[in-house]
């Protein structure tokens, strides 16, 4: 059963909020740099940073695409296979650089194929 008390959903704001400021670091960009980028305040930034402040999941793939870190790596750092993660962050790149359009029809259709794939999958399986 999962744990969904304002407890649990504060600490992993916390543990979130500290590998995004440890990839911010690392990444050599300032917390100023950073929210200029995010279209963010500096204080709402750090707030994130310190898990006081809920991060949007828009801005939480827009801030790992400016980090060039997977959003998986900081969702859940354990558990990414190494050639998947370098493809993440490639194919992150590639559609943060696309106008919100093309994102939207490149997004789109890798969800066309994954569910084609899922019901494929599902057919096998049947008996």
């Amino acid at each position: 059963m999962t744990d969904f008390s304002p407890e649990t959903r504060q600490a992993s704001r916390s543990k979130i909020g500290a590998r995004l400021k440890k990839a911010r670091r690392n990444s050599g960009v300032t917390g100023l740099v950073l929210a200029k980028k995010l279209n963010v305040r500096n204080d709402s930034l750090s707030q994130m940073e310190n898990g006081k402040q809920i991060i949007p999941a828009e801005l939480l793939a827009d801030w790992c695409s400016v980090l060039c870190v997977p959003v998986s790596s900081i969702l859940s750092p354990n558990t990414v296979d190494g050639a998947l993660e370098e493809d993440a962050v490639f194919y992150m790149t590639i559609l943060s650089e696309l106008n919100a359009d093309h994102r939207s029809l490149v997004l789109k259709h890798l969800e066309m194929v994954y569910n084609h794939e899922r019901k494929e999958r599902e057919r096998n399986r049947a008996p």
